[in-house]
């Protein structure tokens, strides 16, 4: 909030400004309170600090376990001029990878919407005014890498769309963040245990705001080249995107005149095929008329 304050250009401040101050006689009574306060911690708190400490080391060294493959890999100056108005949507997407927990945020109301969830505009404008930057950037035609854990519903999902790849995408929503290196991309992937690890590999256009390292893209439909088993020492399945174009338009326009054209198409199909049933009628009638009718019972 406060880099958010200082770099939008928009008279913002963080934190806001303090409350009013406390009516009269209540700042003596709050000094003895705390005096009385920092005694009574004092006698505790000095036999408490070696066990805290103790257990503080034990879980540091825990966490620290935890995030040695999942390291920040771009920080907020490696984004160039973010300050200003004009740069307000750059700023926030800078934001959104400085800071994972705002980006998860953002990506978590953008995929509950797209699910039928949430439709509070909770993140809303801020995935709208990226999402459009990010379009509007998406001009370097690079290959980048992603990796993530999938469920064995996740995996028959991808499988059932790699055997029908030539008329569905996988779409990942919202703004996505692929990274040059696939070693990068596999130490940001956190260990799941009882989950199948998926390198995703991406060749298509991207945005490069934060130099040669991240790409990124927004809303991308991505048409599934091939999905591997892991080979030798690797334990990780590799899947290889393409740019899904066949059905992706520039505009609205663009996508009417395709409607109009599938449209035209299928009634032609529709009508073909109800000329083929009415000669089939006709067909089975003339049989009929032709055919000699049994002779009355005895």
């Amino acid at each position: 909030m406060t880099t958010f304050a200082e770099k939008s250009g928009v008279g913002l401040s963080w934190p806001e400004a303090a409350a009013a101050e406390a009516p009269e006689g209540m700042d003596k009574a709050g000094e003895e309170a705390a005096k009385e306060g920092e005694g009574e911690a004092a006698e505790g708190g000095e036999a408490a600090e070696g066990d805290a400490a103790k257990e503080g080391e034990g879980e540091a060294a825990k966490e620290g376990e935890g995030m040695m493959g999942k390291m920040q890999l771009v920080s907020l100056d490696g984004f160039g001029e973010i300050a200003g108005a004009a740069e307000l949507p750059k700023c926030l997407l800078a934001l959104m990878f400085s800071y994972p927990v705002f980006g998860d945020a953002v990506k978590a109301a953008t995929m509950a919407h797209d699910l039928g969830g949430d439709k509070s505009a909770n993140f809303g404008s801020i995935a709208a005014i990226v999402g459009a930057w990010v379009n509007a950037q998406e001009k370097s035609e690079e290959t980048s890498y992603g990796a993530a854990w999938l469920t064995g519903d996740d995996m028959d999902e991808l499988n059932e769309v790699v055997a029908q790849k030539d008329v569905k995408a996988l779409v990942f929503p919202g703004v996505c963040g692929g990274w040059a290196d696939q070693a990068d991309a596999l130490g940001q992937a956190a260990a799941c245990e009882g989950k199948t690890q998926v390198l995703f590999k991406f060749k298509g256009k991207v945005a490069k705001p934060a130099g040669d390292k991240l790409f990124v893209f927004c809303r991308q439909f991505a048409k599934v080249e091939s999905l591997e088993a892991p080979a030798g020492d690797a334990k990780y399945h590799v899947c290889t995107l393409s740019d899904y174009a066949d059905h992706v338009y520039d505009s609205v326009e663009a996508w009417k005149k395709a409607c109009e054209t599938i449209g035209a198409v299928v009634a032609d199909a529709k009508e073909g095929m109800d000329k083929k049933d009415d000669d089939k009628k006709d067909e089975d009638m003339n049989k009929a008329e032709g055919e000699p009718m049994d002779p009355p019972p005895e």
